[in-house]
């Protein structure tokens, strides 16, 4: 049985368990796993959504936008083409109600469940905001025994994908070169086994960020790396404009830019129009349209925007010198 969309549960007596537990969640496919931290100030906010991004696997590539933005729009559009199904958040205690909202709002887009991990005290106007919108906590037993069955039946994966072995990403080159003449039955290719080992090492805490966007540059330049692959690591990235306009311009390349609506793209990115989009080429379209309906609506807004650390979008145009106009953040 499915937990409810949203969990809250209460680690009272139980922090010592926390380090065990998260290791075997790890093992779950659909998991991730996100440590809060006193949101002090304005960037408290915008440290979150780096975090949150790093949890379900978008490490960045090369130099990733390092800033994070007081929204949720990016992490809302990565979340709607991401493997990840639950969002573990530890600390939760430390979320400001606007943050909650925001982020119970862009779990609820992407049909993510949504975990909030609590530890007294508990402020009375955040338990009472929980209180409304889970109902009463859930106990760490009933937490622990859920993901304890669950990880028995979905964690058979890393038993048989090469990239579940623990430490790889010490050598990435050299396993990245293994995998190439290898077999599993958890993943149709590597780069998928790739960025699941990475997702399951983030959620155990057995590597970082850091290392983690090392890893994906290094295998990004390695030259048994087909194109196709290439294009399946965006999915680490953390940058939804880039690759998107890449997209249409190889699928499209004599319309304009600008021209590029929501409408023409479909909801999972297959089609531009009546143009076929690649499998490999789905993703960055589906991200960049669910941040443009995010941040402009749908219908005949432009698919091609980009926003700023604040509730704030810009059209990108295909000539720099013509104006730019801004649009308010729809939240």
């Amino acid at each position: 049985m499915l937990p409810d969309p949203l969990t809250v549960v209460t680690t009272a007596g139980h922090l010592e368990q926390l380090r065990n537990v998260r290791v075997t969640i790890a093992d779950d496919p659909g998991a991730a796993w996100v440590v809060t931290r006193p949101l002090g100030g304005r960037d408290g906010y915008a440290q979150l959504t780096l975090d949150i991004l790093t949890a379900i696997g978008c490490v960045g590539l090369g130099h990733p936008r390092q800033v994070g933005e007081r929204h949720m729009v990016r992490v809302t559009a990565y979340l709607t083409t991401s493997p990840v199904t639950d969002l573990i958040v530890a600390e939760a205690q430390w979320l400001p109600e606007e943050v909650l909202n925001d982020l119970i709002c862009a779990c609820y887009i992407a049909s993510t469940r949504l975990w909030l991990l609590t530890h007294p005290p508990v402020g009375v106007g955040l338990r009472a905001a929980l209180g409304e919108r889970a109902g009463a906590f859930t106990r760490w037993a009933s937490f622990e025994r859920f993901w304890r069955r669950r990880v028995d039946v979905t964690g058979s994966w890393v038993q048989t994908c090469p990239a579940a072995v623990d430490g790889w990403w010490s050598h990435p080159r050299e396993a990245w070169a293994r995998w190439e003449d290898a077999t599993c039955a958890a993943h149709a290719t590597r780069a998928d086994c790739l960025l699941s080992g990475l997702r399951r090492a983030l959620t155990a805490a057995a590597t970082t960020e850091i290392t983690g966007r090392e890893v994906v540059t290094e295998v990004l330049d390695h030259p048994s790396t087909t194109a196709t692959e290439a294009w399946a690591f965006f999915d680490a990235g953390r940058d939804l404009f880039t690759p998107a306009r890449d997209a249409v311009s190889k699928l499209v390349p004599n319309m304009p830019l600008d021209e590029f609506t929501v409408a023409m793209i479909a909801g999972d990115g297959s089609r531009i129009g009546t143009v076929p989009v690649p499998p490999h080429m789905r993703a960055v379209l589906a991200r960049q349209r669910a941040a443009s309906i995010l941040a402009s609506g749908p219908g005949a807004e432009p698919l091609l925007t980009i926003f700023g650390e604040v509730p704030e979008v810009t059209t990108r145009r295909a000539d720099p010198s013509r104006p730019r106009p801004r649009r308010r953040l729809l939240r």
